[in-house]
C-alpha cells in the first residue's frame, strides 16, 4: 500500500483526481487523515520510508511547527483509534487492560487439554480397577458414556460390554461411596437453563456425576426408577443417599504438602477416613486393597 502511494510524494495535498492509483476507497483516507504527504530529507527517495516519514512530518505540517514531538502522539492515536474500530468489528477488544499488560509479558503459556480449556466442564471417562490380587494382578478398565454434568450415562467394560448394575461391583461401588463423602461441590438443576451446573471444583463435579453414574447397590430396578425422577431431584440422589448413610466429623482440606483431602466419617458406631488424592500420597498409606473378585488383599505382603 505505501509503494503505490510513492509517485504522489512531494505533493502537499492530494486531491480525489490525482488518487487514481489508489485502489483502496477514497472515503477511508478522507475520514481519517485526509490523505497529507509531505517529502524531505529523512526519505531520500527510499519507498520503504514513506509510511514512517508521512507520520512524522505530518504533524508538523499541520501544526505549522517544527516540533514533531508534541504531534506525533496526535497521529498514534488517530492510527489506534482505526486499529481499534477493525478489531471492534471481530469482537477483539479487550477491556481489561491489566490483562494486555500481562499477555504482553508472557512467554510461556502451559495448557491442559481437558473440557476445562472448551467447556469448562470436566468428566470422568475411565475408570482402572484391580479384579484380582491372586491372579496376577489383574487390571480392568471402565469407560464411562457421556462428557456432561448431566448425571446421565452408560458404564463399559474392558470388553465394551454395557454393565447394567454397575453398583454391584465392589470397586465401583466404594470409589463411588468415596467420590461422594470426599468431596466439598454440589450438583444442581437449573430450570431456567435447563441445564446441570456445578458449584465448586470441577474436578469434584465430575465425580460427584460418577456416583450417580454408578448408582445404588441392592436396587435390581435402579436405573428405571431413577428415569422416573424429575431433574431437579435426579441431580444429587445417589449422593444424598450416601451422605445419608455416614455422618462428616472431620475434614481435611487438600493442600501442596499432603496432596489429599481426607474426611472422617461414622456410621454404626464405627469410623471410617475417605481419603483422595495423588497415587504416590495413597498408596504409601494402603496396608490392603479391594479386588472385584478376592476382595480385600493385603498389598506387598503387609
Amino acid at each position: 500500500m505505501v509503494k503505490k502511494h510513492s509517485n504522489l510524494i512531494g505533493k502537499t495535498v492530494v486531491e480525489e483526481q490525482d488518487a487514481s492509483d489508489i485502489k483502496m476507497d477514497m472515503r477511508f483516507w478522507h475520514d481519517v487523515f485526509d490523505l497529507y504527504f509531505v517529502c524531505g530529507k529523512e526519505s531520500r527517495g527510499r519507498q520503504d520510508d514513506d509510511l514512517v516519514f508521512f507520520v512524522r512530518k505530518l504533524g508538523s505540517h499541520v501544526s505549522g511547527s517544527n516540533n514533531t514531538e508534541s504531534v506525533e502522539p496526535y497521529f498514534v492515536c488517530r492510527c489506534l483509534a482505526l486499529g481499534t474500530k477493525s478489531m471492534a468489528r471481530l469482537n477483539a477488544i479487550v477491556r481489561s487492560l491489566p490483562s494486555v499488560e500481562t499477555l504482553g509479558c508472557t512467554t510461556v503459556i502451559c495448557s491442559d487439554k481437558t473440557g476445562t480449556l472448551t467447556t469448562n466442564m470436566m468428566s470422568v471417562a475411565k475408570v482402572c480397577v484391580v479384579e484380582s490380587a491372586n491372579r496376577g494382578p489383574v487390571v480392568s478398565e471402565y469407560s464411562v458414556s457421556r462428557t456432561t454434568y448431566a448425571p446421565e450415562g452408560i458404564i463399559f467394560d474392558s470388553t465394551g460390554m454395557q454393565l447394567d448394575f454397575s453398583a454391584e461391583l465392589p470397586c465401583l461401588l466404594h470409589m463411588a461411596m468415596c467420590s461422594v463423602l470426599c468431596n466439598e461441590s454440589t450438583l444442581q438443576y437449573n430450570p431456567d437453563k435447563e441445564n446441570y451446573e456445578k458449584i465448586g471444583e470441577s474436578t469434584e463435579v465430575a465425580l460427584r456425576v460418577l456416583a450417580e453414574k454408578v448408582g445404588l447397590p441392592g436396587f435390581n430396578s435402579m436405573p428405571s426408577a431413577l428415569n422416573m425422577l424429575t431433574k431437579h431431584e435426579r441431580a444429587s440422589y445417589c449422593n444424598h443417599y450416601w451422605e445419608e448413610q455416614f455422618r462428616k466429623i472431620h475434614a481435611l482440606e487438600f493442600s501442596r504438602d499432603r496432596k489429599m483431602m481426607s474426611v472422617l466419617c461414622s456410621r454404626n458406631q464405627m469410623h471410617i477416613l475417605f481419603s483422595k488424592g495423588t497415587p504416590e500420597s495413597i498408596l504409601p498409606r494402603c496396608a490392603t486393597i479391594l479386588c472385584n473378585d478376592d476382595g480385600m488383599c493385603e498389598v506387598g505382603g503387609r
